[in-house]
């Protein structure tokens, strides 16, 4: 298809027909049914544009998938982490807590004997002083 001043050109299937404008409308306007390109065979680019279209569908798809599954795996890590870390501190302060009660324990165990081995002199003295 070509234009020169009023007259218009179109080729289809190597005829050609020619149109003059007139009235002064100079602005070409196009039927959106009709295809405009090369080939030989319409349904042939038909397809090859649809499976290009398809392909980029595809390929972006594919790309979401892809970022998704990343952000979900970053955040299944860090939260793995925040786990682990708190684990790793309650079992940190429970074994704080049973250090310091056994000492406690420990602690009233000694004083206890060590009051008994006094109670237990002061008795033994009392015995064996004569008076």
């Amino acid at each position: 298809m070509h234009h020169r001043q009023d007259k218009v050109t179109i080729y289809l299937d190597g005829l050609a027909t020619e149109k003059r404008v007139t009235r002064g409308d100079h602005y070409l306007s196009l039927d959106p049914g009709i295809y405009v390109g090369g080939g030989d065979n319409f349904v042939q680019t038909k397809v090859v544009v649809v499976l290009v279209v398809a392909v980029v569908v595809v390929v972006i798809v594919l790309v979401v998938v892809i970022v998704v599954v990343e952000v979900v795996v970053v955040v299944v890590v860090v939260v793995v982490v925040l786990v682990v870390v708190i684990v790793i501190v309650v079992v940190a302060v429970v074994t704080v807590v049973v250090v310091v009660i056994i000492i406690i324990i420990i602690t009233i165990i000694n004083n206890s004997r060590e009051q008994q081995t006094n109670f237990d002199l002061v008795n033994s003295q009392d015995i064996l002083h004569f008076d």
